[in-house]
């Protein structure tokens, strides 16, 4: 692969990871979320107290939402990979198998702090 197209993938892939990131780190705190999603209304919108009242438990219910659907996109990511990476590490030599299972626990642990943070440490590298 020619370096300039590795390089450019390299960026992509980092520009895609912290957009991520950033997406889950703003949807792990529902209240913290609909707080920031008022706030944007109100600077944008001009809205009154009465309007604000209104919309509040709107925006509380969505965020509430939005949680638990990133929890459940999350876990279902994760049994995802787990599920095919063991079945790729099938098809593997033992050497080839202890290797991939090594840097797929690794990869599995950083998805898991993204997807997941708030989830208990898990002793299996769902291998």
């Amino acid at each position: 692969m020619p370096l300039m197209s590795l390089s450019r993938r390299t960026i992509a892939y980092d520009f895609t990871d912290q957009r991520l990131s950033k997406f889950f780190t703003h949807t792990n705190d529902p209240a913290g979320m609909a707080q920031r999603f008022n706030q944007r209304l109100v600077t944008d919108y001009h809205m009154s107290d009465e309007e604000q009242a209104r919309i509040k438990p709107l925006t509380a219910a969505m965020a509430q939402r939005i949680f638990e659907l990133r929890r459940k996109f999350g876990a279902d990511i994760i049994a995802t990979f787990d599920d095919y990476h063991q079945q790729v590490a099938a098809q593997m030599t033992p050497e080839q198998r202890e290797a991939y299972q090594k840097l797929n626990a690794e990869r599995r642990q950083r998805m898991t702090e993204m997807l997941l943070p708030d989830a208990k440490p898990t002793t299996g590298t769902g291998n």
